[in-house]
């Protein structure tokens, strides 16, 4: 009956397939710019009169908080060029699009359209996206370091911002007027916000500016009617109930490993409880609440993975991720030339050989068309103890800064106030249109999805240690995932005394010039 339930959906799946191919750094007077080449056309329909309605939720909503233009502050039509990743270059598009979709096909890219029209009919300026011909780091640091002023805001991806921001590099954004920006706003991230200051300073933040934080989000996605079929029980309840954890999610996925197609190896080909890789450990242990470093009385950061909460979650999560009666890691699989390894994890899953997998919110927005029901789940946590789920985001999450040298025509307060105004209708327009639209209105397909949703975004965690990366402790378990062991005691004693050097080198190269007295 399982074999037979299998290649039916996977007939289906085929059928759909082929049917869809038939401050603080200075002030400077903006000038005029005349080389202005903008497609944006500020007479055009503007985007909705009230920006500040969320329909559907509160949880993504203003609490309170509105848009406060800076008054008089008009840049003539100058170009404002952000410097965004290249790795991510679809960004251009999906968050700086500079015209609609055709006949409305994507609604992200209007909302983005939309977005970009309101700034323009606010101050009056061109926003232009230029993707790195390299590294961000390397290109915005030859920039800056350059004095040529290329680029009014960056976008870099936030296991490097970190080390860009070194040697004043980008601007303080905690010294600017809360009427250029209000850091305690909802359009920028709390968690990362209070996590990455140093010194009581801030110099980059992550929030609704770009939607692409919340597209490399970890999280689960299940196989409802998988489910259903088994008999297994439902894991929002347990995740209403606080009973989500580790422990929950091995109980569910033992046992369904299958040798599908009988060749007797356990391949892409066959069927699973849980779909992982080895390196996702690390968000089960950031889920579990282990911390890679805190921060001090003096808002300084230091190690805190040595103690025995990191070994208790780390022997949990090894328990469901070295059973292979449960668990499946994809980067174990023989590459198929005709796959890449997440259309392969998705052509699993869409074919109904898998319970569980852990991946990204953009991969769940690419099985939109599956034929058998999904419900989408956080993280676990480690123990019932915890009594609070965490999810951190992925490496690649952008995140954005003002350089400390602009050309004249922007000024640093004007570079501050389009940052704030390109998060506020980040957050009213382009996330209003990602978010109730995409997420729940067309990729989660039930109500408990839905709210899923609101607990997963309400839980981000950014780690300082983790998203600085130091001496390369953000890969401390990796080993441990890979071999299927707790190695992290030797593991982590291999790379402690560079870390703490990093940290060090960290906090010298700010207490030159930067941390308050």
């Amino acid at each position: 009956m399982r074999s037979y339930v299998r290649i039916l959906c996977m007939l289906l799946t085929l059928v759909m397939v082929l049917s869809c191919g038939l401050v603080a750094c200075g002030n400077q007077k903006p000038q005029e710019d005349e080389g202005n080449t903008n497609k944006i056309d500020s007479t055009e329909e503007l985007p909705p009169e009230d920006y500040t309605k969320i329909p559907g939720h509160t949880m993504r909503g203003m609490h309170g908080h509105k848009l406060k233009p800076v008054e008089g502050l008009n840049l003539n039509n100058a170009d404002f060029n952000i410097l965004v990743p290249q790795s991510s270059g679809w960004v251009v598009s999906r968050d700086f699009a500079t015209e609609r979709s055709e006949k409305g096909a994507d609604v992200i890219q209007d909302a983005a359209y939309n977005r970009v029209v309101a700034l323009k009919d606010l101050y009056h300026v061109n926003v232009k996206a230029i993707t790195a011909t390299s590294s961000v780091k390397i290109q915005a640091k030859t920039d800056i370091e350059g004095q040529l002023g290329t680029y009014s805001l960056v976008l870099c991806p936030v296991t490097n911002i970190g080390s860009l921001s070194l040697d004043g590099n980008l601007c303080d954004l905690t010294e600017f007027d809360e009427e250029e920006i209000t850091l305690e706003a909802p359009w920028y991230n709390q968690n990362f916000r209070s996590n990455m200051t140093i010194g009581g300073r801030l110099f980059y933040v992550i929030g609704d500016f770009s939607i692409i934080d919340n597209e490399g989000i970890s999280v689960l996605q299940y196989n409802l009617d998988l489910f259903d079929e088994y008999g297994l029980d439902n894991p929002y309840t347990m995740v209403h109930n606080k009973k989500w954890t580790f422990d929950a999610l091995h109980k569910l996925c033992k046992g369904y490993v299958n040798d599908f197609d009988g060749n007797g190896t356990i391949d892409q080909y066959d069927e699973f409880g849980f779909l992982t890789s080895s390196s996702n450990i690390l968000f089960f242990m950031t889920s579990g609440g282990v911390r890679y470093a805190e921060k001090d009385g003096d808002d300084l950061p230091y190690l805190a993975l040595s103690n025995s909460r990191t070994i208790e979650v780390l022997d949990k999560a090894l328990k469901l991720f070295a059973d292979t009666t449960a668990t499946a890691y994809f980067d174990d699989f023989k590459k198929d030339p005709a796959f890449t390894i997440h259309e392969a994890t998705n052509k699993i899953f869409m074919e109904n050989r898998a319970l569980v997998r852990q991946c990204s919110m953009y991969r769940i927005t690419q099985t939109r068309s599956m034929v058998s029901d999904f419900g989408i789940l956080p993280l676990p946590m480690a123990d019932t103890d915890q009594q609070k789920y965490y999810h951190m985001y992925s490496f690649a999450s952008p995140a954005v800064a003002i350089p400390s040298y602009l050309k004249k025509e922007i000024s640093y307060s004007a570079a501050a106030a389009v940052l704030e105004a390109l998060s506020y209708y980040g957050r009213s327009i382009l996330l209003t249109a990602y978010y109730d639209v995409v997420l729940k209105g067309r990729v989660a397909r039930d109500d408990d999805s839905r709210e899923m949703l609101d607990v997963i975004f309400d839980s981000s965690y950014f780690d300082i240690g983790c998203c600085n990366n130091f001496g390369g402790i953000s890969y401390v378990f990796n080993s441990s995932g890979a071999n299927k062991l707790n190695t992290f005691s030797s593991d982590y004693a291999a790379i402690k005394d560079v870390a703490e050097a990093k940290i060090e080198d960290y906090i010298d190269n700010w207490s030159k010039f930067l941390l308050k007295a």
